[in-house]
């Protein structure tokens, strides 16, 4: 009878230790596959935004914090229901982190750009569109102007002109 005790008892160490080990395991895994999706996100700098948007997009779209683009932000009152309650607490989790996700990847000068009162992520990003849509269009007024005003020199082909150098 004693015997019997002893192997359930080592049974039951050995089992409980297996399961801690395999819970660090996946602790280890779940923090290095967050490393990995926000080390794949380039810092914003001004001129790479379109890039930094659409990769932003899907590292929180597979960290499924994506859900609070999709869903308005909840009213919240003294009167919703317990489950209206736990909605608005899951959205403005995923806003908190995802918020945090996207300033993490903006250069301090870029970020100043955005006004600080804003609280929503879809707000932040809409706000950081209009600032960098406009450069674009700048950027894009400045080479079209540029490549308006180009002549060609007569020497040389055209290719190797100076004046196409600085553009290439």
């Amino acid at each position: 009878m004693g015997y019997n005790y002893l192997n359930l008892l080592f049974l039951v160490k050995y089992f409980l230790v297996s399961m801690l080990i395999m819970f660090y395991y996946f602790l280890l895994f779940v923090a290095f596959s967050i490393f990995v999706n926000l080390s794949s996100i380039p810092v914003l700098n001004g001129s790479n935004f379109k890039e930094w948007k659409d990769n932003i997009q899907i590292v929180l779209g597979c960290m499924d914090l994506d859900l609070a683009f999709t869903f308005e932000q909840p009213n919240i009152n003294d009167t919703i229901s317990f489950e209206e309650r736990r909605h608005f607490e899951k959205w403005d989790r995923w806003n908190n982190m995802s918020l945090m996700i996207i300033k993490s990847g903006i250069l301090e000068v870029v970020r100043g750009v955005v006004s600080k009162g804003i609280i929503n992520v879809k707000d932040f990003l809409d706000e950081l569109e209009k600032c960098f849509t406009k450069s674009d269009k700048v950027e894009t007024s400045t080479l079209l102007q540029h490549l308006i005003s180009m002549k060609y020199s007569g020497k040389g082909n055209i290719m190797e002109s100076t004046s196409w150098k600085c553009l290439i």
